[in-house]
């Protein structure tokens, strides 16, 4: 009210005429009233938005609560598939040193079978050679033993 009398003096004194001083003086003084904020107005509004911070706070540690809960149960199934994925696949491994062992066990009997092929092979060359070598023995008796007939029979005929 104070300032609203200073302001309505101060327009007199600019010989503005009273009427229109009184009007300017009383809608600044409503202005300031219903539109400024005072001191109090603004401890009113420190307690709501400490009020309101508060109110947050406590529904973001709810909701932060919440969605670690939520994180961990995903969590917890996420760990529950990889240790069945992890027992599946180890079975899977085994089965396939299982079938490496297998392989190696065919490799070896086919190595002794074709050890045993070779030596086969090599008493056979060896055979085949020794019967060739008395063939041309017996050959060369029997040509002797020809040449040595037709020999004779050519100097009794002849």
């Amino acid at each position: 009210m104070e300032t609203s009398l200073a302001i309505y003096e101060a327009l007199i004194q600019a010989n503005v005429p009273t009427p229109a001083a009184r009007r300017v003086a009383e809608c600044l003084e409503k202005d300031m009233t219903s539109n400024l904020a005072t001191k109090n107005d603004f401890l009113l509004l420190r307690q709501d938005i400490e009020h309101l911070s508060q109110t947050m706070a406590t529904r973001f540690a709810a909701f932060e609560a919440r969605s670690d809960a939520r994180f961990e149960a995903v969590d917890a199934r996420f760990d529950s598939l990889e240790a069945r994925f992890e027992s599946r696949f180890q079975a899977v491994d085994t089965r396939f040193d299982s079938l490496d062992a297998r392989f190696e066990a065919i490799d070896t009997q086919f190595g002794a079978v074709g050890s045993r092929f070779e030596a086969f092979e090599s008493r056979m060359a060896l055979t085949i050679q020794n019967m060739e070598t008395r063939l041309v023995v017996k050959l060369g008796a029997l040509m002797v033993a020809l040449f040595g007939l037709a020999g004779t029979l050519l100097k009794l005929l002849g």
